[in-house]
């Protein structure tokens, strides 16, 4: 999923999530479930990071990266390896 700002790949993943940010100041992101329980919170800086999401059950989930610019909202799936 792209927009202006955020790339998150690869979609579905198994143990990581990539996320290029073109922000200038660092984020905050929130990877939640299908019930809507933030299960994972992170800080993100401007350009490339990487999430690891192995320890999450399969499934589908939200992904909110919260910056400056505004709040911006994917999905992904996670998949047993």
């Amino acid at each position: 999923m792209q927009s202006k700002n955020v790339l998150v790949y690869p979609n579905p993943t198994s143990t990581t999530l990539f996320i290029d940010l073109e922000y200038e100041q660092a984020s905050q992101i929130h990877i939640i479930d299908a019930t809507g329980r933030i299960l994972k919170r992170e800080i993100l800086v401007s350009g490339s990071n990487t999430i690891d999401v192995s320890s999450l059950p399969s499934g589908t989930y939200r992904l909110k990266v919260i910056s400056n610019e505004g709040t911006f909202y994917s999905g992904f799936v996670k998949l047993d390896r």
